[in-house]
C-alpha cells in the first residue's frame, strides 16, 4: 500500500508532462518546410572543368599514359 502511494504520484506527473508536450506539439502551427540547399553538379573526373582552373593546366599530366 505504501509502495503504491509512493509510485503513483511521480508516474502521474510524468504522464501529465508528456501529454502537455504532446498537446503543444499537435496544436501548434506547422512550421515552414525546410528546403535542401542547391547541389552542384557531380564531377566524374577530378581536376576537369572550369570549376577548378588550377588543375585544368595539369589535366594532361593527370591522365595515365598508355603504352602502345
Amino acid at each position: 500500500m505504501i509502495l503504491t502511494a509512493v509510485l503513483i504520484p511521480p508516474a502521474l506527473l510524468l504522464l501529465i508532462i508528456a501529454m502537455d508536450r504532446l498537446e503543444d506539439r499537435i496544436l501548434s502551427a506547422p512550421e515552414a518546410p525546410r528546403h535542401a540547399r542547391p547541389r552542384g553538379r557531380l564531377r566524374l573526373l577530378s581536376g576537369r572543368g572550369a570549376g577548378n582552373p588550377s588543375d585544368a593546366e595539369d589535366a594532361d599530366d593527370a591522365l595515365p599514359e598508355v603504352a602502345a
